[in-house]
């Protein structure tokens, strides 16, 4: 129990939550409150991983505006979908509720990946025609 003690000290001490329960809720409603807190908190999580996404398409779409069509962007748009792919990781490994927000977030991922293709395969016909 002691270490446990200790782990959530550490946690918090991280800026996260810790909560040590032994035993069983006797109240329905403060369970659900529990479970509601950890959807929740994955919710915020997957919410902000969408945001992140909205900004990918608005970066692709900036170079495309601006026919920045060099490797150098392929390299750095691939760096960043692998940063939201890994984070979403995270995230999914944290879900262990099923939070709704979990959908979206991969839509948004697989649609992150789509523009990603689209902007690598323009790049690449570009620099062959050069």
């Amino acid at each position: 129990m002691e270490e446990l003690k200790k782990l959530t000290v550490e946690v918090e001490g991280f800026g996260g939550q810790g909560l040590l329960i032994d035993g069983k809720v006797l109240e329905g409603k403060q369970e659900e409150q529990i479970l509601r807190s950890f959807v929740d908190a994955r919710n915020e999580e997957y919410l902000e991983l969408i945001d992140k996404c909205e900004d990918y398409f608005k970066e692709i779409e900036h170079e495309t505006e601006r026919k920045n069509f060099i490797f150098a962007e392929v390299e750095e748009n691939e760096e960043e979908l692998t940063k939201l792919q890994q984070w979403f990781k995270k995230i999914e490994k944290r879900d262990l509720m099923g939070a709704p927000l979990r959908k979206t977030a991969i839509e948004k991922l697989k649609a992150c990946e789509k523009v990603y293709e689209e902007f690598a395969g323009t790049v690449y016909e570009h620099q062959k025609r050069r």
